[in-house]
């Protein structure tokens, strides 16, 4: 029987805005809450035998702040939070107030201020402008 292992240590699952917690306390994985039985039980394996497992979105984040760290350009889309870009999302389908609200589960006055944040954050005057700049900034794809 395989030693016991400390899954807080092994698999940091943690906030998703807060990684580098667990990086510091020597987490060997991390995946986010809403990550699936099959990819949970396979990254317990990995790290079991040595390796070490990071979520996609969180793989980006690493390498974006080590980037930025290193001397890289920051970009616009660096201040976004993860819902912010959900937002964006939904904008570039033309969603309005009430669809975003609905889609993500929330009040209107709520996708009110996620819209204004960032219109703020990308320092632009519309949603339209919004879009546009989230695609330049590799921030969203428009679909095929």
């Amino acid at each position: 029987m395989p030693p016991a292992v400390e899954p807080e240590r092994a698999i940091g699952r943690l906030a998703p805005d807060g990684p580098w917690v667990g990086f510091r306390a020597g987490t060997d994985g991390y995946l986010l809450k809403d990550a699936p039985a099959a990819e949970v039980n396979a990254a317990i394996r990995t790290v079991f035998q040595g390796g070490t497992v990071l979520a996609p979105d969180i793989a980006t984040k690493v390498v974006k702040t080590l980037s930025r760290a290193l001397g890289g350009r920051p970009t616009e889309g660096d201040k976004l939070s993860d819902r912010e870009i959900e937002v964006l999302g939904l904008l570039l389908s033309g969603a309005r107030n009430s669809d975003i609200a609905e889609q993500l589960g929330v009040n209107v006055k709520t996708a009110e201020s996620h819209v204004t944040s960032i219109l703020t954050k990308l320092g632009v005057q519309t949603r339209m402008q919004a879009v546009l700049k989230a695609i330049q900034e590799g921030l969203i794809k428009v679909p095929a």
